[in-house]
């Protein structure tokens, strides 16, 4: 029996959703949010993804959605691993990590992504703002990350590895040359691990890094 129905699209942060859902085979339906007045009309302001509940309950913000999905793993060494059940430090460390990654870093990419593309106005002010959110987040993930393999686990990936991994590289890709990645070498490693790590393996097939940054003229 169906838990509920995602409204997704290829968007990075409906990525994590759909390869547990898939990988794990759980009981969630996955909907194309694009073009789908359903989806308009229950979510006016259409930011992807969303769950609705079997029981009519609407979850939206990333962190709680893939929590709430991931804890019907049925697999209870693996949903335990993943969500890092039981150790409040740990959970604490996904919760930093994954917030910083979608907020403080992906939102900021997304601006200066957008701008550089004309999609939105260029602001000098904002662009500078936006560089030094980004650099100040990468920092605390590169050092995290030159001392351990993953960001929370030493052994294994978690959520919050999933979770930053897919704004990682939709910025890897898009948005962050090699020159600035050269910066922050253990971001790239950790990045390449996760996305071969069996439940993101597949999802970023034709993954290829940029040269420059979005905005270099």
């Amino acid at each position: 029996m169906s838990r509920g129905t995602v409204y997704a699209n290829s968007y990075p942060r409906a990525v994590v959703v759909q390869a547990l859902i898939n990988h794990y085979d759980l009981p969630f339906d996955i909907v194309e949010s694009t073009n789908n007045s359903t989806f308009e009309a229950e979510f006016p302001m259409q930011k992807v993804h969303t769950l609705v509940t079997s029981e009519g309950v609407k979850l939206q913000e990333v962190i709680p959605l893939n929590e709430y999905v991931a804890k019907h793993i049925t697999d209870i060494k693996e949903k335990t691993q993943l969500l890092s059940l039981g150790d409040d430090l740990s959970i604490a460390l996904q919760g930093k990590f994954a917030s910083l990654s979608n907020t403080d870093f992906f939102i900021n990419v997304c601006y200066i992504f957008l701008a550089s593309l004309g999609i939105i106005k260029k602001h000098s002010e904002m662009m500078e703002r936006s560089w030094n959110e980004i650099n100040h987040a990468a920092i605390v993930f590169n050092e995290r990350l030159s001392k351990h393999k993953y960001l929370v686990a030493e052994d294994h990936v978690t959520l919050a590895d999933l979770l930053s991994a897919a704004q990682f590289a939709f910025a890897f890709q898009h948005a962050l040359g090699k020159e600035w990645r050269r910066q922050y070498p253990g971001i790239e490693a950790w990045l390449l691990r996760v996305l071969e790590s069996p439940i993101l393996k597949g999802t970023h097939v034709d993954f290829k890094m940029a040269e420059k940054n979005c905005d270099a003229k």
